[in-house]
């Protein structure tokens, strides 16, 4: 099997799982657009995003603002605006690295 038909297995079981997994599935979108895609360090890079926004709740902020603070504020993440119909700008992978993608992309990180 080659890696783009290992990817598209690989989506067809997530999308039938329960419950859904969107994070993984949009991986699995990020390993068709680029097959050396960096998976295991987008799932570390998502679970420190999401571990400083719990820490600010804990806090006392609210989710919402949490949210927008260490992914806007701190991170600098933001819409693709120079190439933004490069197909990398669907890849959470690399929106993961270079804080630049599709607003859908954005949401799903």
């Amino acid at each position: 099997m080659t890696d783009r038909s290992l990817a598209i297995d690989r989506f067809r079981r997530l999308v039938q799982a329960d419950p859904l997994d969107i994070f993984e599935g949009a991986l699995a979108i990020a390993a068709l657009i680029d097959p050396s895609a960096d998976l295991p360090l987008a799932r570390s890079r998502i679970a420190e995003i999401g571990s400083r926004v719990r820490a600010r709740i804990r806090a006392g902020d609210a989710p919402a603002e949490s949210l927008q603070r260490v992914l806007f504020a701190e991170e600098g993440f933001s819409g693709d605006t120079s190439s933004y119909d490069d197909p990398a700008n669907s890849s959470v992978a690399h929106v993961l690295q270079t804080r630049r993608g599709m607003p859908i992309t954005l949401s799903v990180v």
